[in-house]
């Protein structure tokens, strides 16, 4: 008796629940976020999209560009922009971000020319 209606006080409400969060709601906020310089809280965002949304080629592909614009980690960034490929072959804004990335880190691999 007074044990359940107890335990069932203390749990009522206050489980948290993962909400599923609508992807353009996430994406925008993610991209809010960018704009403000909060580049680690935009990829959070994303990285929840990408959890609740794993079929979304859109939220791998901004990953991709993150890691490539604010990090300079061209290899996780080839990796988003490809699995956003997959996802969505033929896109041909996620094929211009794969050859920038590739293009941006062959430059860096190799460095200014020397004379």
């Amino acid at each position: 008796g007074a044990t359940e209606s107890g335990a069932a006080r203390t749990t009522t409400g206050k489980i948290p629940v993962l909400t599923q969060i609508p992807l353009r709601a996430l994406v925008e906020d993610a991209a809010r976020r960018e704009q403000r310089g909060q580049v680690a809280e935009a990829v959070q965002m994303l990285e929840r999209a990408q959890q609740q949304y794993p079929g979304s080629a859109e939220v791998y592909n901004r990953l991709g560009s993150l890691y490539a614009r604010h990090f300079h980690d061209y290899t996780s960034a080839e990796w988003y922009v490809r699995k956003a490929l997959e996802i969505s072959p033929g896109n041909p804004t996620y094929f211009t971000n794969l050859t920038k990335i590739i293009s941006k880190a062959s430059i860096e691999d190799t460095g200014p020319a020397k004379t």
